[in-house]
């Protein structure tokens, strides 16, 4: 499918890798997907500039390092939980990649996180692209927590991490 320019998959089923072959030229793609066990080694997405990942999966981070370092022209980013996470799931640790994805360093412009959290492994992630993307212009965090001493811990915690990009405007909601 080469004409294809918007994809959103919200997979249920644990071997979705056939299709990100017929869908390596979409431009926009939104993502949910139980695993990253059977990514597919070799897919580049060269025409992907938005990508929607899903963060109710313990997967998740293993995923977003497979599509960073495999959509070279990647502009903007966005994180949101669309479903509950299952208490009796553990969430992901952060592994630092060995090297940062073309894109991070030079094409990613905004990054968007909708009903964060504050958990280790998204600070983590928050603070690799914060301190790799050159390019980053926005970066908009809008809290999962109404609590108002938690959000303010929350933003304390993301004012001091380090940007890459001098240019880059933090927003917190």
């Amino acid at each position: 499918m080469p004409e294809i320019v918007y994809a959103y998959l919200d997979v249920n089923y644990w071997h979705p890798w056939k299709i990100f072959g017929s869908i390596s030229s979409v431009k926009q793609l939104e993502l949910c997907l139980p695993s990253s066990k059977e990514y597919p080694v070799g897919t580049v997405f060269h025409n992907l500039v938005y990508l929607m990942l899903c963060t109710c999966e313990t997967e998740w981070l293993n995923l977003l390092l497979c599509l960073l370092r495999d959509s070279p022209k990647l502009k903007f980013l966005r994180f949101e939980q669309y479903h509950p996470i299952r208490p009796s799931e553990e969430r992901p640790c952060w592994s630092e990649p060995s090297s940062v994805p073309e894109c991070v360093v030079s094409s990613l412009e905004t990054l968007e996180w909708v009903k964060y959290e504050g958990g280790e492994e998204e600070k983590e992630a928050v603070a690799f692209i914060l301190r790799n993307a050159r390019c980053l212009k926005k970066a908009t965090i809008s809290a999962a927590s109404t609590d108002p001493v938690k959000k303010l811990e929350m933003l304390k915690e993301l004012s001091f991490l380090s940007r890459c990009s001098g240019t880059c405007h933090l927003t917190f909601d």
